[in-house]
C-alpha cells in the first residue's frame, strides 16, 4: 500500500531536498535533472541519478529509493510498455513537482492512472496531450516547453491542479479534492455553473474514479 503522508494539498507533501522552499525557482545544484521525451516511442530514458530526491516524513523504515520503487512498479502495473528506467523517472518528477507543489503525490498518480495510463505520447480525441492531458491552453497558460516531455508535462499538470487545490482549501479535505478534480476534467466554469461536480457523465465517473 501508499505510504501514509501528512495533510497537505490533496492529502499530504513530500519535502524537497536541501531545505529548497515549495515553489522557489528550481535550485542551480538541481538545473542538471535528466528528462525524456515521449514523441520518441523507442527512445531509451536516460540515467536518472540528478534527478533530487525527496523526503517522505512519516514512512516509517521506508527509504526515497524503497518508494520510487513501489511506485515505479504500480505505474509499469499499468503500463507494461515502459521501461523500468522511463517509469523510474515518470515516478522521480512525480515526487520532485509534488514537493514543490505542496500536493499529495498520490492524488497526481491517480489522476494520471485515468488520464494516460501513463503513455507520455498519449493525445486525446479534443487534443489532450501527454501523461496529465495538457490542453493548448493549459500548455500556454503554464508555459510547457513540451507537452510530451515527461518533466514539463508532470510540471504543468501539477502546478494546474495545485491552482483549483488553493481555490477550494479551507473546506473539508473531500470537499477540497472532489471539486479540484472537477474543475480539473471539466472546468472552473462549469463547476461554478453547478455549484459543485456538473452532471456530466464523464466527469462523475472522472472525480469517483
Amino acid at each position: 500500500a501508499p505510504p501514509t503522508m501528512p495533510k497537505g494539498l490533496g492529502g499530504g507533501q513530500t519535502s524537497l531536498p536541501n531545505g529548497t522552499s515549495p515553489g522557489a525557482a528550481l535550485p542551480p545544484e538541481l538545473r542538471g535533472m535528466t528528462s525524456f521525451s515521449g514523441k520518441a516511442p523507442t527512445q531509451s530514458a536516460p540515467a536518472t541519478q540528478n534527478v533530487p530526491q525527496m523526503r517522505f516524513p512519516g514512512t516509517g523504515a521506508r527509504t526515497y529509493e524503497q518508494v520510487v520503487k513501489l511506485w515505479t512498479d504500480w505505474v509499469r502495473k499499468y503500463n507494461s510498455s515502459l521501461t523500468v528506467q522511463q517509469a523510474d523517472l515518470i515516478v522521480r518528477w512525480t515526487l520532485y513537482h509534488c514537493a514543490v507543489n505542496q500536493v499529495d503525490h498520490r492524488l497526481i498518480f491517480a489522476v494520471m492512472k485515468y488520464e494516460s495510463d501513463f503513455n507520455p505520447r498519449c493525445v486525446s480525441s479534443a487534443g489532450a496531450m501527454g501523461l496529465m492531458q495538457l490542453m493548448p491552453c493549459n500548455v500556454t497558460d503554464f508555459k510547457v516547453k513540451d507537452p510530451f516531455d515527461v518533466a514539463e508535462n508532470i510540471r504543468g499538470g501539477v502546478e494546474h491542479l495545485a491552482e483549483f487545490l488553493h481555490k477550494y482549501q479551507g473546506r473539508s479535505y473531500y470537499e477540497q479534492t472532489v471539486l479540484a478534480l472537477a474543475c480539473y476534467n471539466a472546468g472552473p466554469g462549469a463547476v461554478a455553473k453547478y455549484g459543485g461536480v456538473p452532471p456530466y457523465a464523464e466527469t462523475q465517473s472522472y472525480v469517483k474514479k
